[in-house]
């Protein structure tokens, strides 16, 4: 089995999550093995240039963070325990 890897610089891109395919519920597992304190796990804007609503995941300072923002400022939701790094 092969497992993608991602050295800073790389991605994956796919289609955005727009309202014709999500509608009201979307569920989604992500399984990770973090060799950082900080990245990017996934990002979806409805705009390209980054402003707008969205979503998104990311490792900040080891913590799992899940931030929306739909229009009226963003909400963060962040772990209370830290990630397992491997060394």
């Amino acid at each position: 089995m092969q497992i993608p890897s991602f050295n800073g610089s790389s991605y994956l891109k796919y289609g955005g999550l727009g309202l014709t395919r999500v509608l009201s519920w979307l569920e989604l597992e992500i399984v990770i093995k973090p060799d950082a304190m900080d990245g990017l796990i996934m990002y979806n804007g409805y705009k390209t240039d980054g402003m707008g609503d969205f979503i998104s995941i990311v490792i900040d300072q080891g913590y799992i963070e899940f931030a929306m923002d739909l229009g009226t400022g963003a909400a963060i939701i962040r772990s209370v325990i830290p990630l397992l790094f491997s060394v």
